[in-house]
């Protein structure tokens, strides 16, 4: 109830449809922590949620679910290349595609935009990604990074998505959450010319990006 003290609970397990069930007695609670135990390799977690009664795949519940996304549970997993692509009444509409990545090798700094106005307001998200040798994205990266900005910016702020962390939205260190990280650049008023943010992680992997501000 406090998050803090955990009381383990007698539940069992089940997998219907390659779900995984867990059902437990009605109990009062506020916060749930899941603890997997044993396997080979790394494991996580994509969807979770807590249900007031046992469901069933069939239930009006995962209709609805099963209706804005689309789910192959019974395809084992391999290494490789996934690709989706949608048609609507026999026309390609798009695609895309995923790569199984390979060990973390470099830093992808994507900026929102390249100039700035240099009045103190203007602002530049840019996106850090860690990415393999071929540059798909890694994406149990949670390495430490180190962010410095020289030039005509400062960092403003920067963030990784992650709801639970509790690390500061200022500091110049911030962790990579599942592979990507965000930084904040804010113009200096008055202080025209270029800005150069560069990121390093505590491996020694580093890159840097570029801003002009007019």
């Amino acid at each position: 109830m406090d998050g803090v003290k955990w009381d383990k609970v007698d539940a069992k397990v089940s997998r219907p449809s390659g779900l995984s069930e867990v059902v437990f007695e009605k109990l009062k609670t506020r916060w749930v922590r899941i603890e997997i135990k044993g396997g080979p390799g790394a494991a996580s977690i994509r969807e979770f949620e807590v249900l007031e009664r046992n469901v069933k795949t069939e239930d009006p519940y995962y209709k609805i679910v099963d209706s804005y996304r689309l789910r192959w549970l019974e395809v084992p997993y391999e290494a490789g290349e996934l690709k989706a692509v949608a048609y609507q009444s026999g026309k390609k509409l798009g695609e895309a595609v995923v790569k199984t990545a390979g060990a973390a090798a470099k830093l992808k700094l994507t900026a929102d935009r390249s100039q700035l106005k240099a009045d103190g307001m203007d602002l530049c998200y840019v996106t850090v990604e860690m990415t393999d040798q071929d540059g798909n994205l890694c994406p149990l990266a949670m390495d430490k990074l180190t962010f410095t900005v020289e030039g005509a910016a400062r960092l403003s702020g920067v963030d990784n998505g992650n709801q639970m962390g509790h690390d500061s939205f200022t500091d110049s260190t911030h962790p990579l959450f599942y592979g990507k990280a965000v930084a904040v650049l804010r113009s200096i008023p008055g202080k025209s010319g270029e800005a150069v943010l560069k990121v390093k992680t505590e491996g020694g992997i580093q890159e840097a990006v570029t801003l002009k501000f007019e």
